[in-house]
């Protein structure tokens, strides 16, 4: 089978770039697919980034002829399906209109994953992923809720969905796990680490609040945010926003125990900052989206979650697999880790029910989407 990502891509510091990149692996590792995969990057202007040869064609933000000419592309290609990543703001302005002529424009049969299904959507957001979801032979959704909405909120027919988890690797080796504790100093120190693209509007701010309420009973805790900055902000304020976390940072006097960690970490390295951690913290608010894409992963450490309830961490911590506190509650934040940081016991607990979630591996993941590719060809378009 030949197939095509249309997707963010690495080195774009975002969790669809690093889910692509590992699904892209998993189908050539698996056999699924006879060929290297073929990637369409989403970028903002062309040559943002120096891709690797699996890069065909780029959609540019603001170029509606890169779109078009990216469909040609493909379509010239033999290429037996297409594998496209929606998340409202990837493919430009207007939520990502632009994607709309390109799948009208794309011949092959299309397969739309989801990443992020709002269960409150603007108009413009809903009609663009209604529209596309319309030009797409199947729809993928990466939990039950966001199938749920898919078919709710959006109208797309049950028959056209489908249900296929994200992937986790599995555990770095141990010495890189001992490297990466020596090189941001956490020796003898509690850590807690939250993933998170760097942006406004993740919740960091209420996250720095609750370590400082945490730190009189933990003066040692050190508290590490991993994450680039995301492109689109970037591209506008340039690092603004980190700076304004450092000035936060000071604001509150915990320039020793809070550490930013940018782009600079390979998949190996960031799995590596997640396994020392002894908490995760997720603060996202109601409305972020981004937050989801670290849950598995994390879960399949083993790692104690302290996380907000956001649609996918309701489910993925159901049953004590986490602890879940209210929206903007610095101090509900700051109960709950000061709780698990003072009791290993609870931290086992925890940590042993979110091990008993069973993430599924890439591979595996890889070979659901090789079983629905293999019968979206060998059926009828679904309307």
């Amino acid at each position: 089978m030949r197939v095509a990502l249309v997707s963010a891509w690495r080195p774009r510091p975002c969790p669809v770039a690093a889910f692509s990149a590992a699904l892209s692996a998993g189908l050539e590792e698996t056999g699924i697919c006879e060929q290297p995969v073929r990637v369409v990057a989403a970028s903002r202007y062309p040559g943002e980034a120096s891709y690797g040869s699996e890069v065909v064609a780029e959609l540019c933000e603001g170029d509606p002829n890169s779109y078009r000419e990216a469909a040609e592309v493909l379509n010239g290609l033999g290429v037996d399906a297409v594998l496209l990543q929606h998340e409202a703001g990837l493919y430009g302005a207007q939520d990502g209109y632009a994607i709309l002529d390109f799948a009208r424009r794309l011949e092959p049969p299309l397969v739309t994953v989801v990443h992020s299904v709002r269960p409150d959507p603007t108009p413009t957001q809903r009609h663009v992923l209604i529209r596309l979801a319309r030009r797409s032979r199947r729809v993928v959704a990466l939990s039950s809720r966001a199938r749920g909405l898919l078919e709710s909120v959006y109208a797309v027919p049950a028959h056209k969905t489908a249900l296929i988890p994200r992937g986790v690797q599995g555990p770095p080796p141990p010495e890189v796990v001992a490297r990466a504790r020596e090189q941001i100093g956490a020796e003898g120190r509690p850590v807690v680490v939250t993933p998170t693209v760097m942006g406004p509007g993740q919740g960091l701010e209420l996250a720095l609040e609750a370590i400082r309420l945490v730190r009189p009973a933990q003066p040692d805790l050190l508290y590490v945010v991993i994450g680039g900055t995301e492109p689109g902000e970037r591209a506008a304020r340039g690092e603004t926003y980190r700076d304004h976390l450092q000035w936060w940072i000071r604001r509150l006097g915990l320039e020793g125990n809070v550490l930013l960690v940018g782009t600079h970490l390979s998949e190996e390295e960031l799995l590596a900052h997640l396994a020392l951690a002894d908490v995760v913290l997720l603060p996202a608010p109601r409305t972020a989206t981004g937050a989801a894409a670290f849950l598995p992963q994390v879960l399949a450490l083993g790692k104690p979650v302290v996380s907000t309830p956001f649609g996918e961490a309701v489910d993925f911590l159901a049953g004590g697999a986490g602890i879940l506190v209210t929206f903007g509650n610095a101090e509900s934040m700051a109960r709950s880790l000061e709780a698990l940081l003072t009791s290993p016991a609870l931290r086992q607990e925890v940590g042993r029910k979110a091990l008993a979630r069973r993430m599924t591996a890439w591979p595996d993941v890889a070979r659901q989407y090789g079983e629905l590719l293999r019968a979206t060809l060998a059926s009828r378009p679904a309307r």
